[in-house]
């Protein structure tokens, strides 16, 4: 029902379409902008060469990165504003192209907002690392392999070349994998409590001006207590966009396999800059605020339900 409805209200009112637009060409275009600066700081090093360039080619080398985190961190005000947009299109309000960049006035919270998400993501991994062995112990370790770490601790095998030699790769490959899976199972599950305890703060920061980050996430916690797996089948609703965001981000690594006597590499990772820039312009176009809406409803139904105080911001807070 969430979904329909944040799909009624979006093709309702064609003035939505047009701010979706903007701010889809915003992020798209300045995807692609990064591409084309780090692809022609690229070409421009190419053709030096010699100790009188090494100090053209470290501010080339670095000009890429350093725009490459400024529209990272643009990005994160840029897409609250899409927040504050789904609230009003939610809400049936009238709004304006101004609110694209309300999440501009909300630097403060916005950034201590995603500062302790980064944290916490932080210690998720750090966490997942330390138990993961516990749990890969189940794993049964091949035989051989049990031979050659024995060896390894018996000092018999001298240098690393000898050991990459008796290593058996297809049974060390089959563990590994399952290792690996077990990890990403710990990691993925404790980030998916984490993602549905705190789903709503960007929400409720840009939909209350005196609230601070700490304060969100506390409110977040308490308001998706009891609803976090209809969170999760609202997630699963919209399964295939998130697969093709995934299918656009590994398209860049097409050319580096299929590049061949028809196209050179440059020019192959050029088109497929163009194909990922169009992709995602059509599916953010087409389909994100509509998905933002279905969040902002579910987030106006659980905010009313639980009727939460105002909350005055104490100095931890802000």
């Amino acid at each position: 029902t969430l979904c329909q409805d944040g799909k009624k209200l979006t093709g309702e009112k064609k003035d939505y379409k047009k701010m979706v637009a903007v701010h889809t060409a915003v992020s798209v275009g300045a995807m692609l902008l990064l591409y084309l600066v780090d692809l022609l700081c690229g070409y421009l090093m190419s053709d030096m060469s010699g100790l009188s360039s090494m100090g053209k080619m470290a501010v080339l080398k670095t000009i890429p990165q350093v725009l490459s985190l400024a529209v990272s961190v643009a990005q994160i005000f840029f897409t609250a504003g899409l927040w504050h947009l789904a609230l009003q299109a939610a809400r049936g309000e009238r709004s304006s192209f101004s609110r694209l960049t309300a999440g501009f006035f909300r630097l403060g919270p916005l950034f201590r907002y995603h500062l302790m998400l980064g944290i916490f993501g932080f210690l998720v991994c750090a966490l997942s690392l330390n138990v993961t062995p516990l749990f890969a112990m189940v794993i049964p370790v091949p035989q051989e392999l049990q031979q050659i770490l024995q060896q390894v601790d018996e000092d018999t095998i001298q240098s690393v070349s000898e050991l990459l030699e008796m290593l058996p790769l297809e049974e060390c490959l089959t563990y590994f994998i399952g290792v690996s899976a077990v990890f990403l199972a710990v990691c993925g599950g404790a980030g998916l409590l984490l993602r549905y305890r705190f789903l709503m703060a960007g929400y409720l920061l840009m939909d209350n001006k005196g609230m601070g980050a700490m304060a969100a996430l506390s409110i977040s916690s308490m308001i998706t207590k009891g609803n976090r797996t209809n969170l999760l089948k609202l997630d699963l609703r919209f399964w295939w966009y998130y697969l093709l965001q995934i299918a656009l981000a590994f398209l860049m690594e097409l050319p580096v396999l299929f590049a061949g006597s028809l196209l050179s590499l440059d020019v192959a990772l050029l088109i497929a800059a163009a194909l990922q820039a169009l992709g995602s312009f059509y599916l953010q176009y087409k389909f994100l605020l509509k998905m933002e809406v279905s969040y902002a409803l579910f987030y106006d139904t659980l905010y009313e339900a639980h009727k939460a105080p105002p909350v005055q911001p104490n100095y931890w807070q802000q």
